[in-house]
């Protein structure tokens, strides 16, 4: 399970840096995007959780 937060973590930044390098962002937008896709997989993630909490 820690690997796979890890993964889904490491793969929001790096998708929002390469969205950040394509779109000519600054730095200030760009480390609002990445937090926003941090939290993003970080809710993702504990919703797998709870589901397999509750044998789905």
């Amino acid at each position: 399970m820690n690997l796979t937060l890890v993964l889904m973590l490491g793969a929001a930044v790096l998708v929002s840096l390469l969205l950040a390098r394509l779109g000519k962002m600054n730095l200030k937008e760009t480390v609002l995007q990445t937090l926003g896709m941090g939290a993003a997989a970080l809710a993702f993630f504990g919703l797998i959780l709870l589901m397999e909490n509750f044998g789905h």
